[in-house]
Order: C-alpha cells, then structure tokens, then sequence
C-alpha cells in the first residue's frame, strides 16, 4: 500500500538565503491540508489555484540519487513524498486521499526551476522531465507521516 514518506514545509515566518541556492523546508510530522488552500502554514500556500502541493515519488528520488542528486526530504523543492505510487503515472482530474479525510486532486506536471537547479547543483529541467506532479486540495483534513494514500478516483487513459 502507499503512504505519506515525508511532509515538508516552507514555514511562514522563514525567508529564502541570499544565495538562490538556498531552500528552506522543515519536516513534519503532520500538517493541515486546507482545501483551495494548501497546507497551513506553509509560505507557498493560497497563491495559486492550481498549485497548492507538490509531490514527488519516494522510488523516483531512490534512482536519482545515484546520479549525484540531493534526494533527501525538500531537497527537491517538493511538500510530499508518497511511496508506492508512481507519482508521474497520475494524470490532471486524478483525486488522491491522503490519511482519512483529506484529497487533493492532480492539476499538472511539475516543471523545475532556476532555483531547483541552483539547489541540486545540477540540470533538471532538461534532464528529468517531470518533476513529479502539482495538486490542488479539494477536501481538507490533517494528514500524517505514514498515512495511507490511495487514488480514490482515476480519469480514463
């Protein structure tokens, strides 16, 4: 079964290093997902509509550390982890439950940055392809490291 491998945030009160390199996560243990919201308390939340959350593959990061990419938990810019899920095999309209109550529904392919890469040291945009995936969070409910996640829904292929 899958389930919730890390949760990070970007806390509200932390600002981003001078260096564009710099990114500033902190782990939790859990957290509130609000929905049309994000996850509270986290800087990037309620900005845009579509990209509330964003998710990477706990396998994805396994074959990318080998390579010399830092795969540790935000080293990647991302909020969640899920492990047993292939991340890039959802597709936009797909509703995920993470923990008892909360969903978010996929928005798109997450692309990199200037920021990643200046983090990673290293090409990712034109290298990785997809960077996992951006959600939306349609029902709120707080959610845990090591919840069960599972697709409540899938669009037709």
């Amino acid at each position: 079964m899958a389930s919730i491998y890390s949760i990070v945030i970007q806390p509200e009160n932390m600002e981003y290093g001078e260096e564009i390199k710099d990114y500033i996560r902190v782990s939790v243990d859990e957290a509130q997902l609000v929905a049309g919201h994000g996850i509270a308390g986290d800087q990037k939340a309620g900005r845009h509509p579509r990209r509330q959350v964003n998710l990477l593959s706990y396998e994805w990061l396994e074959e990318l550390a080998p390579a010399g990419y830092k795969t540790m938990p935000g080293q990647f810019g991302e909020q969640l982890i899920l492990r047993g899920l292939d991340v890039l095999s959802l597709k936009p309209g797909d509703v995920i439950r993470l923990g008892e109550t909360a969903e978010i529904e996929i928005t798109k392919p997450r692309t990199g940055c200037t920021r990643l890469e200046a983090a990673q040291e290293k090409p990712c945009r034109d290298v990785l392809g997809p960077i996992g995936m951006l959600a939306k969070v349609t029902r709120s409910g707080v959610i845990r490291v090591g919840d069960l996640v599972r697709v409540v829904e899938k669009l037709p292929a």
